[in-house]
């Protein structure tokens, strides 16, 4: 229903155009999405052949507008980048991973595995110099939204595994929300499946460095493999969520994980993350952890 309002106001507003013309281009064009040029010689990526639909001003604002209409986040500006890999699944085979994110965000591309196991878990827990895995983010330094692809083995269909299950993969004392002490009062939101994807919206508080909590809110979404389960877990500070939940949610949506049947194929490096501090971070950590036991808050 607001789509079809979005279109008809388009619709009323292009028939009765203003004085000055605009045009408007597509978004696989070099130039921006919903490009306005108030005069009416036509802009010169048009002139090289570009077709761009030319309407009003207020129409072409209208159309940049569109996706709110229908209630689709996009990204800032309506544009997003595609991510595509192919990661090792349990029995060596390629599973082919993309999502999309807003071209705001960064992408970092960790070398190593990013299938963990329960060693691979208790090693990155005790020493994060031994822990041997690879990461793959896509998040917003302006924000801290953020998109992290995670891989684990399955004992189960991924409709019927416990939530216990997605906890212990997602926010386990060696993962990537436990760097300053395991997540606590994590708790499910709203947990579905349909068509074999698996969405779970969760609340948790994560600990800073200084030892406070921070609220947190994520989308978790997981397709399974022939062994494992393939997700993108996209968080946000809870004080954010109403802000970025479009957004989170586009990028969820998007999550798709394919096995290939055949031998996996070595993933390049995109933008490293580097090793340094993990034995400083390991050691601040281990000492908090501790204190907070003492405390008896674990």
């Amino acid at each position: 229903q607001n789509m079809l309002r979005g279109f008809l106001v388009i619709a009323l507003l292009c028939a009765h155009p203003a004085a000055n013309d605009a045009y408007l281009l597509p978004a696989a064009t070099s130039g921006p999405t919903g490009y306005l040029r108030s005069s009416r010689r036509a802009p010169a990526l048009a002139m090289k052949g570009t077709q761009g639909l030319q309407i009003s001003r207020r129409a072409a604002v209208l159309f940049t507008l569109l996706p709110a209409y229908a209630g689709v986040a996009e990204a800032k500006g309506d544009a997003t980048l595609a991510f595509k890999t192919e990661i090792a699944g349990k029995d060596g085979n390629g599973v082919k991973i993309s999502f999309i994110y807003p071209t705001s965000w960064k992408l970092e591309d960790k070398p190593g595995p990013i299938l963990v196991t329960e060693q691979t878990l208790k090693a990155c827990s005790e020493d994060p110099d031994e822990c041997d895995r690879g990461e793959i983010i896509a998040r917003s330094i302006a924000t801290g939204d953020n998109a992290l692809v995670l891989a684990t083995v399955r004992d189960g269909e991924v409709e019927e595994l416990p939530f216990v299950f997605f906890k212990k993969a997602i926010f386990g004392r060696g993962g990537k929300f436990g760097a300053y002490g395991e997540p606590e009062i994590v708790k499910t939101m709203s947990d579905k499946t349909e068509n074999g994807v698996r969405t779970l919206d969760i609340k948790w508080n994560t600990f800073t460095p200084g030892g406070s909590t921070l609220a947190k809110r994520s989308v978790v979404t997981a397709v399974e493999g022939k062994n494992e389960v393939y997700m993108l877990v996209c968080s946000t500070a809870g004080k954010s969520w109403k802000t970025s939940e479009p957004v989170l949610r586009a990028v969820s949506a998007s999550w798709k994980a394919v096995p290939t049947g055949k031998t996996a194929e070595k993933r390049d490096k995109i933008d490293g993350v580097g090793r340094s501090m993990f034995k400083k971070q390991n050691e601040e950590r281990e000492a908090l952890q501790k204190e907070r036991e003492d405390e008896g808050i674990f």
